[in-house]
């Protein structure tokens, strides 16, 4: 048996920041990077409420008050964050 420890792959994007977070209007998104970043919000059941595509910023402010897991998809890499919207 063959086991390798770096079977799992870290696919993070460098530099990820979210902020405010809890949010109520403006979500804004940064990395270390300038490309486009893919943008989806799901609610807790895991219904998609939002999927977008931006630089940098994503309006929230037709979401309902509470918590929501957004994906976010830059140059290949994926990463997930909780998030707060009040």
């Amino acid at each position: 048996i063959n086991i390798c420890a770096n079977s799992t792959k870290q696919n993070n994007i460098d530099g990820l920041n979210i902020f405010p977070n809890p949010v109520d209007e403006v979500l804004n998104i940064t990395s270390d990077s300038t490309a486009d970043k893919n943008v989806q919000l799901f609610d807790l059941t895991g219904k998609k409420v939002l999927d977008v595509t931006t630089v940098s910023q994503v309006n929230v402010s037709t979401l309902k008050a509470g918590v929501y897991v957004a994906k976010i998809t830059e140059a290949g890499k994926t990463a997930t964050r909780k998030i707060v919207v009040k």
